[in-house]
C-alpha cells in the first residue's frame, strides 16, 4: 500500500533512485553549459562575419595619362576592401614572407608625397595606396622578401593590412606583381657585360 501511494506521489522517484535523479541533474547542467557556450559562439562567429571582412592585394600598375606616351610610370597598388556592414581604421600594411621564414616588413608611405595608412573606409568601399616603383625598391624587396630563388620566392610574400584592434587579412601578391618582380630579380642576377677593347 505504501509503495503504491509513493509512486502515485512522486512516480519518477519511484522508478529511479537518488543517484538516477542526480545523474540526470549533471546531464541538464552540462547540456545547459554547452549550450550557452555555443550560442555565444554563433553570435561571435555572425558579429565578426557581418562587422569586419576586409581584403587586401598588392598590383603592378602603369600609370596612363592624356597625351602622355611610353614608358608610362610604374606604381604599386596596395588595394583594402571593406565588405562588412561597420566602419573600420587600416593602422598599417607590411608584408610577410611565408612559410619558412617569419619574415616581416612594415611598408612606409612618407615618400614622393605617398598617402598611406592610418586610413578609415566606410562599408562596401575600398581604399588604395600608391607607391611608385623604382629600381631601388625592387633592389631591396627582392633580397630581402623574395630571396635567391625568385620563381619560388614571389608565391611565398604575403601583403598584410591591419587594424588597432589587431585584427589582420592578407592575401598572396597579385600575378603582375609577381610577374615585375621577376623580371627586376633577373636583371639584378644578370651580371654586368664585360668592357669590349677596342682595336
Amino acid at each position: 500500500m505504501s509503495h503504491w501511494l509513493i509512486h502515485a506521489l512522486d512516480p519518477v522517484r519511484a522508478m529511479c533512485g537518488d543517484w538516477c535523479l542526480h545523474f540526470w541533474e549533471v546531464v541538464g547542467v552540462w547540456f545547459t553549459g554547452l549550450a550557452t557556450f555555443a550560442a555565444v559562439i554563433l553570435s561571435l562567429a555572425l558579429a565578426r562575419r557581418e562587422g569586419f571582412r576586409l581584403t587586401v592585394s598588392a598590383g603592378h600598375r602603369l600609370m596612363v595619362g592624356g597625351g602622355q606616351g611610353p614608358p608610362f610610370p610604374e606604381l604599386l597598388a596596395i588595394t583594402v576592401r571593406n565588405f562588412g556592414s561597420r566602419r573600420t581604421t587600416i593602422e598599417g600594411v607590411g608584408w610577410r614572407r611565408r612559410p619558412w621564414q617569419r619574415l616581416h616588413g612594415y611598408q612606409t608611405f612618407n615618400m614622393a608625397n605617398a598617402l598611406g595608412p592610418p586610413a578609415t573606409i566606410e562599408p562596401g568601399e575600398a581604399k588604395t595606396f600608391w607607391l611608385p616603383l623604382s629600381a631601388e625598391w625592387a633592389k631591396d624587396f627582392v633580397k630581402d622578401f623574395v630571396g635567391r630563388r625568385p620563381k619560388v620566392g614571389v608565391h611565398l610574400v604575403r601583403i598584410i593590412a591591419w587594424m588597432p584592434s589587431g585584427t589582420r587579412c592578407s592575401a598572396f601578391l597579385e600575378p603582375s606583381l609577381k610577374q615585375w618582380l621577376l623580371a627586376k630579380a633577373k636583371t639584378l642576377n644578370t651580371p654586368p657585360a664585360a668592357p669590349q677593347a677596342n682595336g
